[in-house]
């Protein structure tokens, strides 16, 4: 990646070249931008508040296609599914989009019929995301395969190397499998404001509500 992305709430794109913070070229939209973009390729997609998405050519500076979804999209950033070249988002109103990458096409949407408290998260062509009722994964072709029922805040969801999903809820951290079954589960009280957490290679770092330091080890993974 030779650029640095700058999205504004004006509406415009900056594209920075990254050796020497000089203005390659600007992008200019209608609304202001959400999260931040997806560079796959040439390609550079992101989105907007009213909901568009964009894909522009970094070598022709062109658009290649603009998406309008149903309504304002809340994540930060698309996520890339290689291995049927496309990207998946969602919006404010729990609707999830998956799309082609080449022309935006829409391939399928996926209705939740709630709001996300946590948007798509994609690990072994499974897409997982939560609302206020659990969390729940789709295929890649939009069926809903499992799920997970624990009304609890969310506070983090990411995935832990290859195969597992690491779950932070207000009861505490869940080591989840790729059926959403729990492996494990860390006891430690967890709160909101104070709440911290990073995954290094087997070890998962934990700062808890009375602002302890614990480093957890988990096995290979």
């Amino acid at each position: 990646n030779d650029y640095v992305f700058v999205p504004s709430t004006d509406g415009s794109l900056y594209i920075l070249d990254k050796q020497n913070g000089k203005l390659f070229f600007k992008i200019e939209t209608e609304t202001g931008l959400y999260g931040l973009p997806l560079q796959v390729n040439d390609s550079i997609i992101f989105s907007s508040f009213s909901g568009e998405v964009y894909s522009f050519s970094l070598n022709t500076k062109v658009l290649n296609w603009k998406y309008k979804a149903r309504n304002r999209i809340i994540n930060d950033r698309p996520y890339y599914i290689e291995k049927t070249d496309s990207i998946i988002t969602s919006d404010v109103e729990g609707i999830i989009y998956y799309l082609n990458r080449l022309n935006g096409d829409e391939l399928f949407t996926y209705d939740n019929g709630k709001p996300l408290t946590f948007p798509p998260l994609l690990l072994n062509e499974h897409i997982y995301f939560a609302d206020n009722t659990g969390i729940k994964s789709l295929s890649l072709n939009g069926e809903l395969l499992f799920r997970l029922d624990k009304p609890v805040t969310l506070l983090d969801m990411f995935a832990l190397g290859k195969s597992n999903i690491c779950a932070v809820f207000e009861d505490g951290i869940y080591l989840l499998q790729n059926n959403l079954d729990v492996e494990q589960q860390l006891s430690f009280q967890i709160m909101a404001a104070d709440y911290g957490s990073d995954y290094n290679k087997n070890s998962l770092y934990i700062i808890t509500g009375d602002k302890k330091l614990i480093k957890y080890a988990l096995s290979e993974r």
